[in-house]
């Protein structure tokens, strides 16, 4: 797309009048068409910086997944609750800031994550590398919280450095202070800058650096540190809440996946729309694969969930027996489907599962002897509507397509009110938002999402589908 610049139109709207002679209307044109300025091409650098971002932000959803809309701190199951971009060092390149809550049960290859409290992560792309560099993280236990008072904010100074800021505060009969821990990114690394601390009471006292000063002096240093704040978590009279909108959370984080692959290609824009017939047979085909899991033929990494996926959705007949308490899929019927739906040519020795008989708790696939075996399940029992938002044709059988899903944890449904009986068959045709209002906490938004959808034989076959948008060669690849 192309951008006009109009500058030189108005100049001539000011002095000229309405009996603009063809010669001057002829010139107008000329003079605008020679301003247009194509829109700025990310180059492969670029692209291959945003992408270790992508990976990253991506990880943390698929492995811990996303709060539900309308969390508070404290009542929210591990997962993402925030992310956004900003420039920590200002050198023109956003990094990426996160706020998730970790778990125990989590087998993360970062140690800091698999704990129950909240983790603060920034990353920054690598330019001499193929992976993300970790420039800080923190954890914010929830144990720890209730004696002394937390909130997370970015200071931007009057100087334009960013800085990330930790307050600590207390007021009570017996103690009333407050402290604060400032970051920035400074000679290559994000470090810790400054520490204050002020008690206020029968003896006032001011610290910075573990050094006492007077209020002269304390005063003096702060005001390098401060200026335009804008608040993550925020903590009022006891009570700590997230400062940012969390009406539409995953909406949200949806925004970062798209800020990142901004440019990457224009076929949704640009693209020719898919027929009527064509958008039916999409939304009917792609709804059929709701469990979320990233899909991509090129990625060997995604093969094992999606395997899973189509056992436990029911995409493959039970036709493997039983051995102990897991379920057997013959891995013959397992590799026709994957290569029926996803065109993935499946090879199980290669995905190194364990075996049922040295079973491994952090995952459900298990393999052995020409069989795929998971043991039975109900976690994945959640109700998915997804919407098509819009589809583009690449080419005469394939389309790029956006949507968004809406789920209902019914398994949360009854455990939180004790409802067993609810039948999902009385809301299949109606809209959740118009579900009863016992229902509502229970149902969230998905991260708007991508996919390439391909019309095989009237059916529809799906190679890729992930919260991330393809460059113009990834498009071409499929």
């Amino acid at each position: 797309m192309k951008k006009l610049l109009l500058a030189a139109g108005i100049l001539c709207l000011a002095g000229c009048t309405e009996n603009e002679t063809p010669e001057a209307e002829e010139n107008e044109a000329v003079e605008e068409q020679q301003t247009e300025v194509p829109e700025e091409r990310l180059t492969e650098g670029e692209i291959k910086q945003r992408q270790q971002l992508l990976g990253v932000l991506e990880d943390v959803v698929y492995e811990f997944g996303v709060v539900t809309d309308n969390s508070s701190f404290s009542d929210s199951r591990y997962g993402l609750a925030h992310a956004d971009l900003i420039d920590i060092n200002q050198d023109g390149q956003d990094e990426l800031y996160m706020l998730f809550r970790g778990s125990r049960h989590h087998d993360s290859v970062f140690d800091h994550r698999n704990q129950d409290g909240y983790i603060v992560e920034i990353w920054q792309a690598n330019k001499e590398a193929e992976q993300a560099v970790l420039l800080h993280h923190d954890f914010i236990n929830l144990d720890s919280l209730a004696p002394t008072d937390m909130s997370i904010s970015f200071v931007t100074t009057g100087k334009g450095e960013v800085l990330l800021k930790n307050s600590y505060f207390q007021s009570d009969e017996q103690e009333n202070f407050d402290e604060s821990v400032y970051y920035a990114y400074r000679d290559g690394t994000f470090e810790q800058v400054l520490t204050t601390y002020h008690s206020a009471g029968e003896q006032e006292a001011y610290r910075l650096d573990d050094g006492n000063v007077n209020r002269e002096t304390f005063e003096r240093r702060l005001q390098d540190y401060e200026g335009e704040e804008v608040p993550i978590l925020k903590s009022e009279e006891g009570e700590k809440a997230f400062a940012f909108d969390t009406v539409d959370i995953s909406g949200n984080i949806g925004r970062v996946f798209s800020d990142l692959t901004e440019g990457f290609n224009t076929t949704l824009v640009d693209g020719e729309e898919a027929s009527e017939e064509a958008m039916a047979d999409i939304q009917e085909g792609i709804s059929e694969f709701t469990f979320p899991v990233k899909i991509d033929q090129r990625d060997k990494a995604t093969y094992e969930p999606i395997i899973t996926s189509l056992i436990v959705t029911g995409k493959v007949p039970q036709d493997g027996g039983n051995l102990d308490y897991f379920m057997g899929y013959n891995e013959e019927t397992v590799a026709k489907q994957m290569k029926a739906l996803h065109n993935i040519d499946v090879d199980a020795a290669a995905l190194d599962l364990p075996s049922p008989q040295t079973p491994d708790n952090t995952t459900l696939l298990h393999y052995a002897d020409g069989v795929f075996y998971v043991p039975p399940s109900d976690f994945h029992n959640r109700h998915v509507t997804r919407e098509v938002t819009a589809a583009a044709k690449v080419t005469d059988d394939t389309y790029f397509v956006t949507f968004r899903d809406t789920f209902f944890d019914l398994m949360g449904y009854m455990d939180g009110t004790q409802d067993t009986d609810f039948d999902l068959a009385e809301y299949e045709d109606v809209p959740m938002s118009e579900w009863p209002k016992e229902t509502q906490a229970y149902i969230s938004n998905g991260i708007p999402s991508y996919a390439v959808v391909k019309l095989v034989d009237g059916k529809v076959q799906i190679p890729y589908m992930g919260y991330r948008n393809l460059t113009e060669a990834e498009l071409e690849s499929f």
